[in-house]
């Protein structure tokens, strides 16, 4: 009687033994399972990242063309402001000329009709003195 208790022991040892072992395959087969999936995990997060690198970058070129446009259409205003001022200056100015000829040769003119009208009075009263 006594060889199967110690039969039944080293059997119950020897069906224990794969159960013990089969867990650490089974961990093994998840870790390299996460593994995947960590490396997986990692490729997709780089593939976002280069994503938004070169979204990043686009928008830099963006900005840099924006703002050569900003410059250029700034510098293209101020030229174009300059010629409209000068233009007006001019224009003025050639105005002023006009009046200021309009006034001295309308002056003239009634001066000269003043002076007349003078001359004629003073004629007309010196003309009964002298008969």
């Amino acid at each position: 009687m006594k060889p199967r208790p110690l039969l039944a022991l080293v059997l119950y040892a020897a069906a224990a033994m794969p159960a013990d072992a089969w867990p650490q395959q089974k961990h093994a087969t998840s870790q390299s399972a996460q593994a995947q999936q960590t490396q997986a995990q990692l490729e997709e997060r780089i593939k976002q990242i280069e994503g938004r690198l070169a979204v990043a970058e686009q928008n830099a070129e963006s900005s840099k063309l924006q703002d050569a446009y900003v410059k250029d259409v700034q510098t293209q205003a101020n030229s174009y402001y300059d010629k409209v001022l000068t233009t007006q200056v001019m224009s003025l100015s050639i105005l002023g000329l006009i009046i200021t000829i309009v006034l001295a040769v309308a002056g003239r003119f009634s001066i000269k009709v003043f002076d007349d009208r003078a001359r004629a009075a003073l004629a007309t009263t010196t003309t009964p003195v002298r008969v």
